[in-house]
């Protein structure tokens, strides 16, 4: 039992934080509203894709009675940091139906049709990324008591502190917490903006356990004198990333590290997605440079059909449909596969080869797609029209209804590998 889910709040202006960037948050804020269909038909997509239950949690009651809680019981944790600790609550309610739990961040867009439980598994460990990139541990370890000095008063005069978000922040928030408990300060920075577990480790992680204990010990270490440089100090919050490590380590819980490929962070300071990502985390919230991604991603082919008697030259022919392909496969042999798998009888380049001139059109002189589409109103008038459709999956599947062999079977088989495809 496998199920995706992400989590949409829809925040007020007056929940933001007086410390945070109001300007920042408030345009966060209009960029999720602005790109809600968008976001979510992606995780549904996918989910839909690789045969996985999803579910978004919304402003639901479930979601205003934890924020309740946590603002009668915890004031000094910020409302960002509640959705945060929210979602990891999410994947403990759901390991009571769920054996294994793919949480994305509302702003994570699937880019792959791979399945995420098979690719990378939750055997081993839990599944999330490292910030070891923008590794924070330089930041005091080779620092001269001078620079310390004149690194505070900097701060002091200013009254400028690094956020908590800051991994470096998070990096020292968790090495204080592990180093007033007895162990050796190391620690991973963690983005939870993809986690994927199952529910062993997810038990053996136990986040919650002495949950109001571990908010007292944090608040503690945070206001204890002369721990860490005042400047440092002030950087640390109640995030569940900081938890998130001081957990994993002190519980003896393995990481499976994510890499670029299966979580990009997509940042203000990189413009660009590599070609092989799976998914992307859009840190800086530029979707609509996502969405161009992705449109430039979408496949698109022309199908040509052609029926073929089913005796030649007085010979039974031994095929009931047949694949006509060239150099380029990608379309060719998803269909042979989904045929396959609804015991069709495929023929690859039978009962003619697909290399012949005119069989396939060459990759280099493809006619414009719209143009095609623009020709539906004519072609509907015509004796074709029974079989044409508004897209090509469409017109597969007219004309295999039309067809004796195993209509139905190919209708489901195209809609499941060719519905984001073509």
């Amino acid at each position: 039992m496998r199920i995706i889910f992400s989590v949409y709040i829809d925040f007020d202006k007056n929940d933001f934080e007086s410390n945070e960037d109001f300007d920042k948050n408030i345009k966060s804020k209009s960029e999720f509203k602005n790109n809600y269909s968008f976001l979510k038909s992606r995780q549904e997509e996918y989910a839909e894709k690789i045969g996985v239950k999803y579910i978004l949690y919304e402003n639901d009651d479930k979601w205003k009675d934890y924020r309740n809680y946590f603002e009668e019981n915890y004031p000094f944790v910020s409302k960002y940091n509640i959705i945060n600790f929210y979602k990891i609550q999410l994947m403990y309610d759901l390991t009571k139906t769920y054996d294994e739990i793919l949480y994305l961040d509302f702003d994570v867009v699937p880019l792959t049709t791979e399945n995420i439980f098979e690719a990378i598994g939750t055997d081993n460990g839990i599944a999330c990324k490292t910030n070891h990139e923008r590794d924070p541990r330089s930041y005091l370890i080779f620092a001269s008591p001078k620079i310390l000095k004149e690194k505070e008063e900097w701060f002091e005069e200013t009254g400028i502190t690094f956020s908590e978000r800051d991994p470096k922040a998070k990096y020292w928030n968790c090495r204080a917490l592990l180093m007033e408990s007895g162990y050796d300060g190391e620690n991973d920075v963690y983005n939870t903006g993809i986690v994927l577990a199952n529910k062993y480790h997810l038990n053996k992680l136990e986040y919650f356990k002495n949950f109001k204990q571990t908010l007292k010990f944090m608040h503690e270490v945070k206001n204890e004198q002369g721990l860490f440089p005042k400047f440092i100090q002030n950087s640390f919050g109640y995030d569940n990333e900081t938890l998130f490590s001081f957990k994993m380590k002190t519980n003896k819980v393995k990481l499976v590290p994510l890499d670029d490929i299966w979580h990009w962070p997509y940042r203000r300071h990189v413009n660009f997605i590599p070609k092989k990502t799976k998914m992307v985390h859009v840190i800086n919230k530029n979707f609509e440079f996502v969405k161009k991604h992705v449109e430039k991603q979408k496949i698109r082919f022309i199908i040509s059909l052609h029926s073929f008697n089913p005796v030649y030259k007085g010979r039974m022919r031994d095929i009931e449909i047949g694949i006509l392909s060239n150099k380029d496969r990608r379309l060719s042999n998803l269909m042979i596969k989904a045929l396959l798998t609804e015991r069709v009888i495929v023929g690859d380049n039978k009962p003619y080869e697909g290399n012949l001139y005119g069989d396939t059109i060459p990759l280099n002189n493809q006619p414009f797609f719209d143009v095609l589409e623009s020709k539906y109103e004519t072609w509907k008038h015509n004796p074709i029209g029974n079989v044409v459709s508004k897209s090509p999956q469409e017109s597969l599947i007219n004309f295999y209804g039309k067809n004796r062999f195993n209509a139905k079977a190919s209708e489901v088989a195209l809609k499941r590998y060719l519905n984001e495809n073509v």
